[in-house]
């Protein structure tokens, strides 16, 4: 298994074109936790934690949008919107798939520091994000 992932993530490297974009400065947490929300108007007030902040490419943090989507098993409807909403291009969709991919070997290595049945479940449910992505 590892050795096919690893083949398909180095073709998936060697397809992409990193293009020249303008960085930005990149929260890389971005999550439900880490927003505070207006409750009148469900406008984002604020956001906290930008302890792993960096500048990079915007795209990155989008993809963190999409773990979001499958971590709370809202995949086909919530996908779609996403993937309308965002309206990248097919290159900037390849990075974003990238990004995800990244994502999600870097939960595996997280949640493997230490086994107790939470991150036991979790590293499951990332197994099976890779073993359910299209690999095209």
């Amino acid at each position: 298994m590892l050795e096919i992932l690893y083949e398909n993530i180095i073709r998936k490297i060697e397809e992409t074109d990193f293009i020249d974009s303008s960085y930005s400065f990149l929260h890389t947490d971005f999550n439900q936790r880490n927003l505070f929300v207006n409750p009148n108007s469900d406008e984002i007030a604020g956001i906290i934690d930008w302890g792993e902040a960096m500048f990079g490419d915007p795209i990155y943090d989008f993809a963190r949008i999409r773990m979001f989507i499958r971590h709370f098993n809202l995949e086909d409807k919530a996908l779609e919107e996403y993937d309308k909403s965002m309206s990248f291009t097919s290159q900037q969709k390849r990075l974003e798939e990238l990004y995800w991919l990244s994502r999600v070997i870097e939960y595996l290595a997280y949640y493997s520091e230490e086994l107790n049945n939470f991150n036991v479940r979790r590293i499951k449910l990332h197994q099976e994000f890779l073993r359910m992505h299209e690999w095209k």
